[in-house]
């Protein structure tokens, strides 16, 4: 008579006659029933370091954030820098950092916020030398994928600028016709008349600034 192999063993040539082809599960994968020909997968999540594991329970879930594992794991394995760690419903996931934050270490369970007045566009980033200074003529607050200009009619000579509040507004007879200016210039010397500046539809000219309507609305109301 033929004799199975055991629990915890698998063969797929059937037609051996020596226990010698009965194979250990290697680790990461058990066998729970005798005359198995494949041995059964620990699902991703979970990890085994057993060898000729017998049954399921032998398969731990990994339960520290910043753990993770793939299908048939011997152990649980570490989120990479520039990802972090969470858990879900399904078990433990690793996830991308995004623009704005970053971390450098194996097994974050959060990532780090680029300080206020500076940015970074990078996915996954691994290193707080991709936040960069905003340049002056903008600004940003913490874990900015960008940098905010500076409106038009204003202007910052600020680098690393944390607030829109270093955006000043030009004083009358000087102006900054784009978005992200560094200064004003001077409407006499760009030969320029400030007071006949075209503005947009919802904008006024406001000594040679354009500003928006409803600043103007709401200086008028205060002002009354």
């Amino acid at each position: 008579p033929c004799t199975r192999c055991e629990a915890g063993r698998y063969s797929s040539t059937p037609s051996d006659t020596s226990s010698d082809t009965c194979l250990v599960c290697e680790a990461g994968r058990y066998s729970s029933t005798p005359s198995s020909t494949t041995c059964v997968a620990c699902e991703a999540g979970k990890a085994s370091s057993t060898t000729g594991a017998t049954s399921e329970s032998t398969c731990v879930a990994c339960k520290q954030p910043g753990e993770y594992s793939i299908e048939a794991s011997e152990s649980c394995g570490h989120c990479a820098p520039g990802q972090y760690g969470t858990i879900t419903a399904s078990g433990n996931v690793c996830q991308v950092c995004e623009p704005g934050t970053y971390s450098m270490i194996e097994g974050s369970t959060s990532c780090i916020r680029c300080e206020a007045g500076k940015a970074s566009s990078t996915t996954g980033a691994t290193s707080s030398n991709t936040c960069t200074s905003c340049q002056a003529g903008t600004f940003s607050t913490k874990a900015s994928a960008s940098c905010t200009s500076c409106e038009a009619g204003k202007a910052s000579n600020t680098t690393g600028a944390t607030s829109e509040i270093t955006c000043t507004s030009c004083k009358a007879g000087t102006y900054a016709p784009v978005e992200a200016s560094t200064s004003c210039k001077s409407c006499e010397e760009d030969g320029v008349s400030c007071d006949d500046r075209a503005c947009d539809n919802d904008q006024f000219n406001n000594n040679g600034n354009c500003e928006m309507c409803d600043n103007f609305v709401s200086t008028m109301i205060l002002a009354g």
